[in-house]
């Protein structure tokens, strides 16, 4: 007879309700139970399986339990099953990642930017010569990869709109050629983003739109204005109501203190957008000043603590929900990881520097090498290159490697490790808590109920 033990990986949660929930974060499987006795049936089975494994009266809960690997056979290592998921994802070639950086500038002054002081000079601009550098490169890398996954980013990239143009023809011809699919998306302010624009998205496949609205218009226009203090949220959501059919639209909210009470009556200023947008809210954070322009630009009192923050976010999302809009991000498992570490992933600078985060972009220290002119990869930090590719963000926090978050959260993120010193350092994990997993599963719940499932 087989012999099983519980997952290393699973959650015994009691959420709003009466509702009860058993979670696996490796397998993503999730049974809801509504009433105590049920809930403490079924843990007991998978706590002691061994107990309880020849009862026909548990029959069902052992098919449930095998089903969503909340019990494992005894010689299965789960921690090496998420190092292998890791390592091929890391060295996977069949995908190449790029985000790419036209230019610098920006034409905002958002209040807690990081990315310093953008002075709209034209150095900061793409150049021809640049562009042909960058287009022998994805046409030697495309050759290995059947996919290329873009995304245009800055500064604000729309205000090199004709070098986006002119390098996204040049890319989809030469996917075209090496049989390899070409998928791209934007992250921008909105702004600049004019009809006339938003009509050539669909031709230029970019097909995910990412821009950013801070609250109702007397908030945002505080938080995220013009380099000359004029007001942008009315124009960015005519913007929004542009983009045709086809191009998926993600609506980021960054919260805080100074607008986490305003986010409700956010909603009602675009509830005529509720069926072209998701909606996604994140956090105000830093990671110290890692940045050489970041000199502590915004006040770190309006952070939230991230359990805090979880129960914000869960409450926003649900209001969101009930208000008929869609939400990004509302899907367990989430599966994250540290791209820093992926070997076919890359941040390319307007003048065809490399780097593997985009937080590090523009950073000397962080700076791995340039595209070539002949299109090749040419490392000048050899040193930072062997570490960032052979760090293994599984093993590299001993906490991390004991966490039940880990096969979601993919394990200590390079840069954090980078910044914090010793990564044995406790600190609270930025993206996983209790808190927001019970939120989450929530928010499934209700999804689930109001589908009529």
């Amino acid at each position: 007879m087989e012999s099983f033990k519980p997952s290393k990986y699973n959650f015994y949660l009691s959420l709003k309700n009466g509702i009860y929930c058993v979670f696996n974060s490796l397998s993503g499987g999730a049974v809801e139970l509504n009433n105590k006795d049920n809930f403490k049936k079924f843990t007991e089975f998978i706590k002691t399986p061994s107990a309880f494994i020849e009862s026909k009266e548990y029959d069902s809960i052992k098919r449930k339990a095998l089903q969503y690997n909340f019990i494992v056979p005894m010689e299965i290592d789960e921690m090496k099953m998420i190092a292998i998921n890791s390592r091929a994802l890391a060295f996977d070639t069949s995908t190449l990642h790029l985000t790419l950086y036209p230019t610098m500038n920006c034409n905002f002054n958002c209040i807690y930017c990081y990315e310093g002081n953008h002075n709209n000079t034209i150095d900061k601009f793409i150049n021809d010569e640049t562009i042909g550098r960058i287009k022998k490169f994805v046409d030697r890398k495309t050759k290995r990869s059947s996919v290329l996954r873009l995304t245009w980013y800055g500064g604000e990239p729309t205000l090199a709109w004709e070098k986006i143009q002119l390098m996204t023809k040049e890319f989809i011809n030469i996917c075209k050629k090496n049989s390899c699919k070409y998928t791209s998306g934007i992250i921008t302010n909105g702004y600049l983003l004019t009809p006339e624009k938003t009509q050539a998205l669909v031709d230029l496949k970019i097909k995910k739109v990412q821009i950013t609205l801070d609250g109702p218009p007397s908030i945002h226009n505080r938080r995220r204005p013009l380099i000359n203090g004029d007001p942008t949220f009315e124009k960015i959501v005519k913007n929004i109501h542009s983009i045709p059919e086809g191009v998926e639209i993600f609506i980021r909210v960054n919260v805080d203190k100074k607008n986490a009470n305003s986010v409700i009556r956010f909603l009602d200023y675009i509830k005529d957008l509720k069926s072209k947008i998701k909606i996604t809210f994140m956090p105000v954070w830093t990671m110290s000043s890692t940045n050489e322009n970041y000199k502590f630009c915004y006040d770190i009192v309006s952070f939230y603590d991230v359990n805090i923050f979880a129960e914000l976010c869960g409450n926003l999302m649900m209001e969101t929900l009930k208000r008929g809009f869609h939400l990004f991000y509302d899907q367990l498992p989430i599966r994250s990881g540290c791209d820093m570490v992926k070997f076919n992933t890359w941040e390319i600078d307007e003048r065809a520097n490399l780097y593997k985060c985009p937080l590090t972009v523009h950073e000397k220290k962080y700076k791995l090498g340039c595209i070539n002119q002949e299109g090749e990869i040419e490392i000048t930090n050899m040193p930072l290159y062997l570490e960032t590719l052979s760090y293994d963000p599984i093993e590299a926090r001993e906490v991390c490697s004991k966490c039940r978050f880990l096969p979601m959260c993919g394990g200590y993120c390079k840069l954090s490790a980078d910044v914090y010193g010793d990564p044995n350092t406790p600190e609270e994990c930025m993206n996983f808590s209790i808190e927001a997993l019970k939120q989450m599963l929530a928010i499934q719940h209700f999804k689930k109920h109001k589908s009529g499932e």
